[in-house]
């Protein structure tokens, strides 16, 4: 599974969210289940849940939503194996 969250990732570089690792590891190990309480989560990390950022909020959106399909890519094919 590749996390949205490291700190090299999209949302770091591109995003500017760098979450601290144990909360990184925390929504890693725990992901919320579905792409729009992901972004939610993520945004509550970083102080911002107050949902004044509507484009920024988009663009996470969008980056979070990329790596949850590939999450479900990689559990097809682990299952199919």
């Amino acid at each position: 599974m590749t996390p949205p969250l490291n700190n090299s990732s999209a949302l770091c570089i591109g995003l500017g969210f760098c979450l601290p690792p144990d909360e990184i590891r925390q929504l890693c190990e725990s992901p919320p289940k579905t792409v729009d309480s992901f972004t939610d989560a993520v945004f509550d990390v970083e102080g911002m849940g107050d949902m004044n950022y509507t484009d920024l909020r988009r663009q996470v959106r969008e980056v979070v939503a990329r790596h949850m399909n590939r999450w479900i890519a990689d559990r097809e094919q682990d299952a199919s194996q």
